[in-house]
């Protein structure tokens, strides 16, 4: 959807347009909004990090990996960016059921693998207690740090051994997966190649 300034009619983009909305209840481009809130073009573009992102980008900092918080990819900001391993983290809030947030993170997932990274979206609610947090960066430690097949291989024997009734769905999830990921490899490699 294009949105555009209420006063000049200028095209806003869709950070500019929220911000906006409910700032002063109406779109307006960066040169209508009162300037007594901010002092700069650079200082409304920084986004601050949520205080789940910042928790959950710190546990993985802890565990080696460089994050970076709020990168802007040229298309949005990612809550989470791990560049060397070339995986987005979103943290998302109750606000992304909607449908039409829902499909704009999809646009967004898009974009992102357009340009060969992969995005995890991870509920605020794996982010709210402190257990259930250290459990889900332990195992976005083990998705960056183990290649597909081996991560296969636990995801199963986890499976196993906890007697999950539902294993033959779980099992031939994991291979659907694994064959769409071949699929796109091999399309990325013809397409780079």
């Amino acid at each position: 959807m294009t949105y555009f300034c209420s006063i000049c009619n200028k095209v806003i983009n869709n950070d500019v347009y929220r911000y906006s909305k409910s700032h002063y209840s109406r779109p307006l481009c960066f040169e209508h909004q009162p300037k007594s809130e901010k002092t700069s073009k650079q200082s409304y573009n920084r986004h601050e990090p949520t205080p789940e992102a910042l928790k959950l980008g710190n546990l993985l900092k802890s565990m080696g990996h460089k994050v970076e918080f709020e990168k802007y990819d040229g298309y949005k900001h990612i809550d989470i960016a791990i560049v060397k391993s070339k995986v987005n983290i979103e943290v998302d809030g109750s606000q992304h059921h909607d449908k039409e947030q829902a499909l704009r993170d999809l646009k967004r997932t898009f974009y992102s693998w357009d340009k060969n990274y992969v995005t995890l979206r991870i509920p605020n609610s794996l982010t709210r207690d402190d257990e259930t947090i250290k459990i889900t960066a332990v195992y976005i430690d083990r998705f960056l740090k183990k290649d597909r097949n081996q991560l296969e291989k636990e995801i199963k024997q986890e499976y196993i051994e906890e007697g999950n009734p539902f294993w033959e769905d779980i099992n031939n999830f994991i291979n659907d997966v694994g064959e769409a990921w071949d699929n796109v490899s091999r399309i990325l490699k013809n397409k780079f190649s």
